[in-house]
């Protein structure tokens, strides 16, 4: 494994923007297929945007916990097929290993990353949206979430405003009425208890206890929503869930970057902003005099309440 190597991608869009599980899923048309078994398939993909070739691995497990197959995708930038090749010959504990995009599909459906990025990257010239974000002070980082969240209330009113928001569950059955104020009432509780901290704490709970069952039902596909309803939705769920004190994500991402995330995303494929608008709204909230180029293209993992 040490004679090969992997060079970062650096004009592929995939290495310059935030991932989605969506977009990165439909970013690659194939190339070549490698002997597979129901269990492990391999492949070579290029990107349909550069062109730039990716040796694809997907790896399928069956979860004891759901009966559900877990699926774990691996994505590695290479310079021509004679590599790609090789890499098909390797076990999978080295291929792990290579610089390379992951996701993970069930049990924990988790958002698409770079690993050992860091390590490729030279001295940026761009910023990530989590690195904007975690340069601003709490007052700032929490400013920006519910500008953004608010943002994007329309969608969520006008979407429920028109549709029943209703679902049955496929446990046993039963009939859920989801409330139409959910998101508009996080925004409220929230505003509050920042302007008075511990105020609005019972209420609080009481969201946060309001969200779990719809949420199931999203990850469930019990219930269904357009993307940037949903993503609007997760964005007020993550916020309440941040002003009662967790921190980050089961994948050790902050979790108010996770909601400024969500929104944007929400924003952005409901065609609220264009990229470069979204660049523009970040940039009047940074705390520094400087104009930065922050690379934005939110990330879409579903489901899951983590996005």
């Amino acid at each position: 494994m040490s004679s090969l190597q992997i060079s970062p991608p650096r004009d592929c869009h995939l290495w310059l923007e935030v991932l989605t599980k969506d977009s990165l899923l439909a970013a690659f048309e194939a190339v070549k297929d490698y002997k597979s078994d129901q269990q492990l398939l391999r492949a070579v993909k290029k990107c349909k945007t550069c062109g730039k070739l990716y040796f694809t691995e997907m790896y399928k497990d069956l979860n004891p916990w759901t009966w559900d197959e877990d699926k774990y995708y691996v994505f590695i930038p290479v310079d021509d097929i004679d590599t790609a090749d090789v890499v098909s010959q390797l076990p999978r504990e080295q291929v792990a290993k290579f610089l390379a995009i992951h996701l993970a599909l069930k049990p924990d459906d988790g958002d698409p990353y770079w690993n050992n990025k860091e390590q490729a990257s030279p001295k940026k010239t761009h910023e990530s949206l989590m690195d904007f974000v975690n340069g601003l002070d709490e007052e700032h980082q929490y400013a920006l979430a519910l500008a953004l969240v608010e943002k994007a209330l329309p969608l969520w009113e006008d979407y429920s405003s028109k549709n029943s928001m209703e679902y049955f569950d496929s446990v046993v059955g039963m009939h859920h009425v989801i409330n139409k104020d959910m998101v508009p009432r996080t925004l409220e509780l929230v505003k509050k208890e920042l302007a008075n901290r511990n105020s609005q704490l019972n209420d609080l709970r009481l969201l946060k206890k309001e969200f779990v069952e719809p949420l199931v039902a999203l990850q469930d596909s019990d219930w269904e929503l357009p993307n940037a309803v949903q993503r609007t939705f997760y964005a007020a769920s993550n916020l309440v869930e941040k002003v009662l004190g967790e921190s980050t994500t089961p994948f050790d991402e902050p979790l108010i970057y996770v909601v400024i995330n969500q929104a944007f995303d929400a924003l952005i494929s409901a065609n609220v902003f264009t990229v470069d608008q979204a660049n523009g709204f970040l940039r009047d909230f940074s705390r520094v005099g400087i104009e930065r180029k922050i690379i934005v293209n939110p990330r879409e993992t579903d489901p899951g309440k983590w996005v």
